[in-house]
């Protein structure tokens, strides 16, 4: 985001083929927005959730390739829905992308090796190959490894 001087939201990322339907659990306005604008324009789509009792409502009913969540949130922290998640055996194949401006911290996860932390701020393109690999099974098994927590100084 900081840096990418308004390139994320006007330009398709280069290596998006696979279309997801993506689930975002973000409390600020602005970042949910500057996600959403990305991802679809990237052929995803996108479901916004605020907090955390709306995310559970709709998760009920679906179940997204891809959830993309704030670490705090105003209910509760995004770390807890998806140790929630990986529970239950629905969401088994679902992968997860943290963002938080925290450092990363993978012992709050019950199995941190589906779970992505990105730091804010980052770059467009970074979080779009992410997204990438997360949905893309064939990409799934060498790269997330080789991925871990991206920091953006």
């Amino acid at each position: 985001m900081q840096g990418d001087q308004g390139k994320h939201s006007d330009s398709k990322i280069p290596g998006m083929v696979t279309p997801a339907a993506i689930l975002i659990i973000e409390d600020s306005d602005s970042i949910a927005m500057i996600l959403d604008k990305l991802l679809t324009k990237n052929g995803h789509t996108v479901k916004r959730c605020r907090n955390l009792g709306e995310a559970r409502h709709y998760l009920a009913q679906n179940s997204p390739a891809l959830l993309i969540s704030d670490l705090n949130l105003p209910d509760g922290r995004g770390n807890d829905l998806i140790n929630e998640l990986h529970r239950l055996e629905t969401f088994d194949s679902m992968r997860m992308i943290i963002l938080s401006g925290c450092d990363p911290d993978m012992r709050l996860f019950n199995h941190p090796e589906k779970v992505e932390w990105i730091v804010k701020p980052f770059e467009s393109a970074y979080l779009m190959e992410r997204v990438r690999v997360s949905v893309s099974p064939a990409d799934q098994a060498g790269t997330r490894a080789e991925a871990g927590a991206h920091c953006r100084k």
